[in-house]
């Protein structure tokens, strides 16, 4: 808590900790920055304080040609090779962060396109990787009228496989056979797709009578090569048990041809006996494609794919991320269409489980259970997300942006309200932009342990404004018996006017390198964002606010005399406060001070050093606390009132500045009636 003391007729209430770092329960920082290029990165140090580090570098010099950037994700396959997947106008590309290329993957069809998404697209793509012993597979959504998958570096297939069209006849010969019984037999044949393995429904019934165990059966089809002969390249041929039923679902898998074969001879020999036969509709296995609809949403959940068209959910069948059984959908009773899907998982001494978050713009719902035959539905509460882009999953919670505020959620409960220190962002006059929140986009970055959501600003524009949720900070407040459900975050607000942030990866590399974070902007280009990398020689403009700070006397009219700020004296910088007391906000009501550090020695490349490098990880480095004395004055009235707020900032270029804390000297004016 803050430390309140009287100093005679003086109150001083000072925000630090026992080590000498901020009280952040009480002190939790709104942080801003402006610039040219490149991107300011404000983060807590491990003692307390706030310090300002060094920007994004620019990955590529030269823009591509796909301006915008709505997803970036990793393929990763089972031998451990990644691949920058990033999604861009109406293209799905392979980035190379060492050769600078960007690859347009193209569709594996005859006449092989590269457009994936439509013109002019928004909407934020949703991934979910799914591996299997064979394939590895990076499935992809948003604004499209299916769900894709890369398969290969180089090329994408839309999910699921189609029914086979046209015909085909059976006759019986004499001759060439070799049956163990005679009788009535029904065919039926079902495409499987080159680049996955994944197979279709069957398609037909074709009936024939066997008189003799030395018959043989041909089997011609008439126009079943119509179909793309580079998405799919085989043709199985089913054959029921003998008096098989019209539409049979298990019988003997008696070849896999050619996708090109005009006819077959059945001796009556099989492949593989006794297998299920996919068809529409089947309770034993239907491998249906999705129906034509508008995908945005995407997880993976229990071996299955889950994505969502209106308020239907859909899953795919059990290891079979292409196989969308048309029974296996739940509908979400209210709250509009599904906006976004996580998965919870937990590990108890009672087994493990996890739970499918279903997201409504103002609804949280979960579902319990593995598909439609044993799923239970339950609301959660009314709050919602506007899309799955801004859900994280970080240390064991769910964390997203709601229209009111940030949440976390463990999966049981209720979820918990973080956002109270910087609710005025979220207010219908506050500065994020709600009614382009559907276009945010969030990602957990681990190597700081924290949550970058990167959002709209009204004052610097389309996703110019960073949220940063410091979670080693956050949820030592979460309680397992938490009762109001609403805990202060920490939080540091960054903005960024020049690279605007459309999408967001953090991701490791590989296992002998750092996780780094790769952004991308509304204009060909990506960066390494929140790293130690230069802003080439750009100046940062350093601010950061305080909440109002009623300083432990909510209902006390007061008056503010002086304030120390206890900064690292690192050099010879000047620091400016600005500061409004009585809930007065704007630029003009302001009273500004302004106060320089001052020490024996400084070296600015060194210093800039401190600057991006914890100091509590250096061992030659040594804190230098001192305390800039801010005497306030009555400018606009601004000494009095019940709480007061304050912002410092250093305007100076490439000049490190760390807060450790501050003390307001404040006096008793009166009881408020």
């Amino acid at each position: 808590m803050a430390d309140t003391r009287k100093n005679g007729q003086f109150n001083e209430t000072s925000y630090f900790d026992n080590t000498g770092g901020l009280n952040i329960s009480d002190s939790v920082f709104r942080v801003k920055d402006t610039q040219a290029t490149g991107g300011a990165n404000f983060e807590y140090t491990q003692t307390g304080g706030i310090q300002k580090r060094r920007g994004a570098a620019a990955i590529n010099t030269t823009v591509d040609t796909q301006l915008r950037s709505h997803g970036l994700d990793i393929y990763n396959t089972t031998l451990g090779t990644k691949t920058v997947i990033r999604a861009a106008d109406t293209k799905i590309q392979a980035v190379d962060l060492d050769a600078l290329s960007f690859t347009n993957l193209s569709e594996d069809t005859t006449a092989a396109g590269t457009d994936v998404f439509p013109t002019d697209t928004l909407q934020p793509t949703s991934f979910a990787q799914f591996n299997t012993d064979t394939v590895s597979m990076l499935n992809f959504c948003g604004s499209t009228d299916a769900v894709y998958t890369v398969y290969s570096p180089t090329k994408y297939t839309q999910n699921g496989v189609v029914l086979p069209a046209g015909s085909f006849s059976a006759t019986t010969i004499a001759g060439g056979g070799g049956w163990s019984t005679t009788g009535t037999f029904r065919y039926a044949v079902s495409y499987t797709k080159a680049s996955t393995g994944a197979e279709g429904n069957a398609f037909g019934s074709v009936s024939v009578d066997v008189a003799a165990v030395t018959n043989s059966v041909v089997l011609t089809f008439s126009s079943l090569t119509s179909v793309d002969a580079v998405t799919y390249t085989s043709v199985n041929l089913y054959r029921s048990a003998v008096s098989g039923s019209d539409g049979f679902t298990t019988g003997d898998l008696v070849t896999v041809m050619p996708i090109n074969t005009v006819s077959f001879t059945d001796t009556g020999s099989a492949s593989l006996l006794t297998q299920n036969v996919p068809r529409v509709d089947s309770l034993v296995l239907d491998n249906s494609p999705l129906p034509t609809g508008t995908y945005n949403v995407l997880t993976l959940w229990k071996r299955r794919l889950a994505t969502a068209t209106g308020s239907t959910l859909r899953i795919s069948d059990l290891n079979i991320p292409e196989s969308w059984p048309t029974v296996n959908t739940i509908t979400i009773p209210s709250g509009g269409p599904i906006t976004g899907l996580a998965v919870i998982a937990f590990n108890t001494d009672y087994g493990n489980d996890e739970y499918l978050a279903v997201f409504k713009e103002r609804e949280l719902w979960l579902v319990k259970g593995n598909d439609y035959t044993d799923v239970t539905l339950s609301f959660i509460d009314t709050v919602g997300c506007a899309n799955q882009a801004l859900i994280a999953l970080a240390n064991g919670f769910l964390t997203w942006i709601d229209y009111r505020g940030i949440y976390l959620w463990d999966g049981s409960g209720k979820p918990i309200y973080v956002s109270r220190p910087i609710e005025p962002f979220f207010m219908v006059d506050g500065d994020i932009n709600k009614t382009l929140l559907q276009y945010g986009v969030g990602s957990y970055f681990r190597n700081r342990n924290m949550v970058y959501w990167f959002v709209s600003s009204k004052q610097y524009g389309d996703q110019s404004l960073v949220i940063k949720m410091d979670l080693r900070l956050t949820l030592p407040g979460v309680e397992s018996t938490l009762s109001g459900r609403m805990i202060d975050g920490t939080f540091v607000i960054d903005t960024d006017e020049a690279v605007p942030v459309y999408a967001a990866k953090a991701y490791l590399p590989s296992a002998s390198s750092d996780e780094i974070m790769v952004t991308g902007n509304a204009t060909g280009s990506l960066f390494k964002a929140y790293q130690q990398y230069s802003d080439s020689g750009t100046g940062i403009d350093f601010q950061y606010y305080s909440p109002f700070l009623n300083l432990g006397s909510p209902n006390q009219d007061k008056r503010f005399h002086k304030v120390i700020a206890w900064v690292d004296a690192i050099g010879d910088w000047d620091l400016t406060l600005d500061y409004w007391a009585g809930y007065r906000q704007g630029l003009t009501e302001k009273s500004t001070l302004l106060g320089s550090v001052t020490t024996s020695s400084s070296s600015a490349a060194a210093l800039w050093d401190v600057g991006y490098w914890d100091t509590a990880y250096w061992d030659d480095y040594t804190q230098s606390l001192n305390g800039i004395v801010f005497n306030l004055n009555n400018t606009a009235g601004n000494s009095e009132g019940d709480c007061i707020r304050l912002r410092f900032r250093n305007d100076g270029v490439d000049e490190p500045v760390t807060i450790y804390g501050y003390s307001v000297i404040w006096t008793e004016k009166g009881l408020k009636q």
